[in-house]
């Protein structure tokens, strides 16, 4: 069973709250951010579609400081499906 989502997440701010201000500011804030590479891998970190999370995850496996953490992880998960 999924979680209820309306539950886990609050509801947004009330129009002329301080809670709006603030939310609004911190958009506002994240504008200077456009045409950096940081803005390009928060947008990245947004698609969750299955073909950019796994080729995220195989690329990060084959950099050399990570493919021993990514054997083990692979041996784990296939341990599981069995």
């Amino acid at each position: 069973m999924l979680p209820d989502s309306l539950a886990l997440i609050p509801p947004p701010p009330l129009a002329g709250s301080t809670a709006l201000a603030d939310d609004q500011e911190v958009a506002r804030s994240t504008f200077r951010l456009r045409d950096t590479p940081r803005f390009a891998l928060a947008a990245s970190d947004y698609d969750l579609k299955l073909t950019h999370l796994t080729s995220d995850f195989f690329l990060r496996a084959q950099h050399p400081d990570h493919q021993r953490g990514f054997s083990l992880s692979i041996h784990v998960a296939v341990s599981r499906l069995q």
